[in-house]
């Protein structure tokens, strides 16, 4: 039997939790792969956030500060 897992956006700590649980297994088989495009990070998504950044940074546009709450995020 192979587990994999397909990880988007995890940080160093739980790749590492992850990484030990996988040590501390040698009989299971595991494999890890990255997710190739989870869209953040797509050349269309890039050229926008650095458009509006620029356009922030000549003071054509400005932040929006929302709360959690105003967003209908639940915390």
């Amino acid at each position: 039997m192979v587990a994999t897992f397909t990880i988007q956006n995890a940080d160093t700590a739980l790749l590492d939790a992850i990484k030990s649980v996988i040590k501390l297994s040698p009989k299971a088989k595991f494999s890890m792969k990255q997710s190739e495009d989870d869209g953040f990070y797509s050349e269309a998504n890039i050229r926008h956030l650095e458009e509006q950044v620029k356009l922030y940074n000549e003071g054509k546009v400005k932040l929006i500060p929302k709360t959690f709450q105003e967003l209908g995020i639940k915390v």
